[in-house]
């Protein structure tokens, strides 16, 4: 039951994420919104860290390095997509990036069993079904943030800032879902 209890909690907090999130990334850079984003998770981490006692030893260190690295350039190209795309087609997209341990696993020699290609399936099919979408709202769309300078616009490649086109929200999702996943 508490295993339950804790996915649904889990589950109601990155939805909520996802909604708070897209919503400022429409107000501000996205730049900013992932910036502040990932200091907010990264302060009770360090606290939690500090408290434990524990210290990790240099080959953990350069893993976590890694995994932040691939984690912001999920995180930026996520709230970039929500900003110019709706969150009705961003975030299931974006949730697709459980399937990528599971395709590496099969790469690798490992059999998925039969619910976890039925699951595989369902999971593309309503990516495509989602993508597919084409909403007539102008509302769905803001354009993003004109006349605001990011906070960190010299630092982050333009690139990955200037991405203005609603047309590109579910690349940048898929993107942002193979991130995750890694």
């Amino acid at each position: 039951m508490i295993p339950a209890v804790l996915a649904l909690l889990t589950s109601v907090a990155y939805g909520t994420s996802d909604f708070v999130a897209g919503i400022t990334s429409r107000r501000i850079s996205s730049v900013d919104v992932a910036l502040w984003s990932q200091v907010a998770g990264a302060v009770p981490l360090v606290a939690a860290l500090a408290l434990s006692g524990q210290r990790p030893d240099a080959s953990g260190l350069a893993w976590g390095a890694a995994s932040g690295v691939i984690a912001a350039l999920g995180v930026l190209v996520f709230y970039r997509a929500l900003a110019i795309g709706p969150t009705t087609v961003v975030s299931p997209i974006a949730a697709g990036g459980v399937a990528v341990p599971v395709l590496v696993g099969a790469l690798g020699g490992e059999t998925p069993s039969a619910v976890v290609g039925v699951g595989l399936l369902a999971a593309v099919g309503g990516m495509a079904i989602v993508s597919l979408a084409n909403s007539e709202d102008p509302e769905d769309v803001a354009q993003p943030c004109p006349g605001r300078k990011p906070l960190l616009e010299r630092s982050v490649s333009p690139v990955a800032v200037n991405v203005g086109n609603p047309g590109q929200v579910v690349p940048l999702a898929l993107l942002a879902a193979v991130c995750f996943g890694s």
